[in-house]
């Protein structure tokens, strides 16, 4: 059974840090990002260093270092290296959910106005629209709209899931 492991980056060793660091700092994903700057290692190494637990996890695929997730007072995040297959992508953040939402009643998005495959890929999980800026889509996704989600993607990705053994380190 393949393993999908959300792993806290305050536990990563060096070697995963890097890795993460380099996803982090791919174009697609710099441009989807509040901070679009490239990030030294040296910065990335010393902001882990101050980080608390439970906020931001890298998320791996068997031995494969694929993205990472955050959720910080309620607000989430999520970024992915280019190869990684759609349907994993919404796997990923699926189990993810699944996990915050035993800990919280709701998770928002705050989406760049131009990053259209962002915000369809919050809308699919049920985030709604509270509000818009010039710079930003401000989503909320209340656990009650995830809890009572149907569609056949969502089925397909329960049945996937059961494929797969979750880990959190």
């Amino acid at each position: 059974m393949r393993e999908i492991c959300f792993c806290d980056y305050i536990n990563l060793d060096y070697d995963t840090s890097k890795q993460i660091l380099a996803i982090r700092n791919l174009k697609h994903v710099r441009e989807a990002s509040k901070n679009t700057d490239k990030i030294s290692l040296n910065s990335h190494i010393n902001w882990i260093k101050n980080l608390k637990n439970n906020q931001y996890f890298a998320i791996t695929i068997g031995n494969s270092v694929v993205g990472g997730v955050s959720l910080i007072n309620g607000l989430w995040g999520i970024f992915y290296k280019n190869d990684i297959d759609a349907i994993l992508k919404l796997l990923c953040a699926f189990i993810f959910f699944e996990n915050a939402f035993k800990k919280i009643d709701t998770i928002e998005s705050n989406v760049k106005i131009n990053n259209q495959n962002a915000l369809n890929f919050n809308l699919f999980f049920g985030f709604r629209q509270i509000k818009k800026d010039s710079e930003f889509y401000y989503l909320a996704l209340k656990k009650e709209d995830f809890l009572n989600l149907e569609n056949s993607t969502i089925d397909l990705l329960k049945k996937i899931k059961k494929t797969y053994s979750i880990k959190w380190a």
